[in-house]
């Protein structure tokens, strides 16, 4: 069985929708970033996390927290506030 990577997209707005259909035609799971539920909820993600894409603290301790139910995380990148 293979096992299947997963994305982290941040946003889960109009202009990121055509990012969440290229990730599952490429057999990738995205895991939406947004502050709304409902806005993740449309663009149909299987996993989110739901706080702000702003609040990069936050998003990094809930990846860590379910890192441990099989998240690949190397790297983090971003711009520091």
């Amino acid at each position: 069985m293979k096992k299947k990577n997963k994305f982290i997209i941040l946003g889960a707005g109009k202009e990121q929708e055509s990012l969440y259909k290229l990730c599952k035609s490429k057999s990738l799971i995205p895991i939406g970033v947004d502050k709304n539920i409902e806005n993740l909820k449309k663009v149909g993600c299987k996993e989110s996390i739901n706080v702000s894409v702003h609040n990069f603290r936050e998003i990094i301790k809930n990846i860590k927290k379910k890192k441990k139910s099989n998240y690949r995380c190397n790297k983090f990148w971003g711009r520091r506030s």
